[in-house]
């Protein structure tokens, strides 16, 4: 069968993606025996910092702006350090679908977002069926803090066989997302709380050690990524 996509079956445009993007994280270091049973194999926890944000993309491709929000960890393969999603949220089937089939990230849909400020004060917000998951609260004072660096994306992409208990397709994609112009870079302090759900855990991260916190706006591109076995 030859590998062509055919232009009826996919929901979802072919990278690049690109957007103008708003993202508040916070960034901390999590309790290493909550973290690491969280990332698969063959990918290893580097450190054990992680950043939790809020994100909104007023999305050219695809053509309708969505949100996004993730806890994203230290990883380490085959020599390349860089940002696995632990947990993902975002607020349309196009994204929820097209970022799991395209890049391997794992996704499921969120509601009640919330994201905005006044340059002085941030604020995010994520829910799931009811509960908000993540709450965001940033006060900007220009702390001196460096982010720590979780790029490129590391994912390991995993599609089931429909006939069996086994993986079709088990990759892991290297995925170097291009920030083209950065409009707003602020930094500061950040409270965050997590709601409890028996179905998205977060709130097991909620005794992490937060170390900063950053506003950004700019604009992005996803492109096609590294595919390796």
């Amino acid at each position: 069968m030859d590998k062509l996509i055919p232009d009826q079956v996919l929901p979802y445009p072919l990278p690049p993606w690109e957007h103008d993007f708003r993202v508040l994280a916070v960034f901390g270091e999590a309790d290493e025996k909550i973290l690491k049973p969280l990332i698969p194999q063959p990918l290893r926890l580097r450190s054990n910092v992680i950043q939790i944000s809020v994100m909104h993309f007023d999305s050219s491709v695809p053509s309708e702006p969505y949100y996004d929000a993730a806890i994203v960890a230290d990883v380490e393969y085959n020599g390349v350090s860089g940002g696995y999603w632990v947990y993902g949220f975002t607020s349309t089937d196009t994204v929820q679908a097209g970022t799991r089939e395209i890049w391997g990230y794992k996704m499921k849909r969120g509601d009640n977002w919330q994201l905005g400020g006044d340059g002085i004060r941030y604020k995010g917000t994520i829910g799931r069926r009811g509960i908000d998951l993540i709450s965001i609260d940033m006060d900007v004072n220009n702390k001196d803090f460096s982010p720590p660096t979780l790029f490129p994306r590391i994912f390991l992409k995993v599609i089931p066989r429909a006939s069996e208990p086994k993986a079709g397709l088990k990759n892991v994609i290297i995925m170097r997302a291009e920030t083209t112009k950065m409009y707003k870079d602020l930094k500061g302090d950040a409270t965050v709380k997590f709601g409890h759900s028996e179905s998205d855990p977060l709130d097991l991260f909620q005794s992490s050690t937060l170390l900063g916190a950053n506003y950004l706006e700019g604009h992005q591109i996803l492109p096609w990524a590294e595919e390796l076995d």
